[in-house]
């Protein structure tokens, strides 16, 4: 039997149940011209699923923002996600078509660019080739041939925590360096009474009062230009996805990410939250610091750093001081805090950074002082 990848091409058939998940991706989408993106976009990423399944490549849909429902909606997204390594984008090019249109959300956090060509009835799909870097249009005459993809999968090393610098970058593929942990983890083993005490109490609120969880989804999307999302199509979880996606407000963004972190903490439009308990680094002050990442789709990311209480305490200290310096782009020194004032119980700093970036974060308490260095 021929080497799979010593075809310049390979057409993998495609099966009625990969057109009925195709179609019931679609049937989710607002407007026919987003369902026909989304259907060409699943068979896509599904031919490429089962060429890399055939030569034992470790692959993982569910972990997939193409399998996301928000992250469809939100996007023009053909993903394919290999543990341990990273992204694949799966783009549709039209039978015939000498281009390949690449669109900007996905121009950044990938291994590599396969383009596949869908045949009329849907039920072939051709993988042409792949490029590694991105570029608005991609020319069927860039491609690369297939054993040039395998030798890149392969030589690309397997994800693994970093010395020196905390790379958030790899947070995003969920390597996480030691010491973090995930948010929830935190709250419940070492009983963050403060932050346990607030969300039961507002759970309780809600619950009493009746509130629909609509009520602050519709809320964040009034200062919007973009209408919401409220129909039997989009649960709210799919409204919150859209508008971390398309809002350039912050402040939206961020109250938009904490309300999907309470309804659906897993969807890959929550971005990354980590915390790392400071009670053996700050002079025993039961604290954890928390840093969130969200990916943006002008290739940058937001980020949120925000110190909690834990334990029985319900406030932070005054006086404790979180502070984060890096370089502008000239490389001048750059620096921003926030000091608890009596009765805080939290307090946190937003940054939006590039990839690459660095920059340092310090919590100062009388005398005592904890550091970390990150690397977007």
């Amino acid at each position: 039997m021929k080497d799979l990848t010593s075809f310049s091409t390979f057409s993998i058939p495609l099966a009625p149940r990969d057109r009925y998940t195709a179609e019931q991706f679609a049937r989710e989408q607002p407007t026919a011209e987003k369902a026909t993106q989304v259907y060409c976009n699943t068979l896509a990423v599904l031919v490429v699923h089962y060429y890399l399944r055939m030569l034992d490549i470790s692959v993982d849909l569910k972990t997939s923002y193409s399998w996301n429902a928000g992250c469809r909606l939100g996007a023009d997204i053909a993903d394919l996600y290999l543990p341990g390594k990273g992204r694949l984008e799966c783009r549709p090019i039209p039978l015939g078509e000498a281009t390949c249109a690449i669109p900007p959300e996905v121009w950044a956090d990938r291994l590599g660019y396969i383009l596949v060509e869908i045949n009329e009835s849907c039920e072939v799909g051709t993988i042409l080739g792949f490029v590694q870097l991105a570029a608005p249009t991609i020319f069927r005459s860039q491609l690369q041939p297939l054993d040039a993809l395998l030798e890149i999968l392969h030589s690309t090393p397997t994800l693994v925590p970093s010395l020196g610098f905390i790379r958030l970058n790899q947070w995003l593929h969920q390597v996480f360096d030691p010491g973090w942990q995930g948010f929830e983890e935190l709250v419940y083993q070492q009983q963050a009474w403060a932050f346990r005490t607030r969300l039961a109490k507002s759970v309780r609120t809600r619950q009493a009062e009746s509130v629909s969880v609509w009520q602050p989804i519709e809320q964040l999307y009034s200062s919007q230009e973009t209408a919401i999302l409220q129909d039997e199509h989009f649960a709210p979880s799919d409204a919150l996805s859209y508008l971390i996606q398309r809002t350039e407000d912050e402040e939206v963004r961020w109250k938009a990410a904490e309300l999907l972190w309470d309804l659906a903490p897993e969807n890959p439009l929550a971005g990354i939250r980590r915390v790392t308990d400071l009670r053996s680094q700050l002079a025993g002050y039961a604290g954890a610091l928390m840093v969130a990442i969200l990916p943006k789709a002008d290739q940058t990311f937001a980020l949120l750093l925000r110190v909690y209480p834990l334990r029985y305490q319900s406030y932070l200290p005054a006086g404790l001081q979180l502070e984060v310096s890096g370089q502008d782009e000239l490389g001048n020194p750059v620096k921003e805090n926030v000091i608890a004032r009596e009765s805080d119980d939290y307090i946190q700093l937003k940054l939006i950074a590039e990839p690459g970036d660095r920059f340092s974060v310090a919590l100062k308490l009388d005398n005592a002082r904890f550091e970390e260095h990150f690397m977007v």
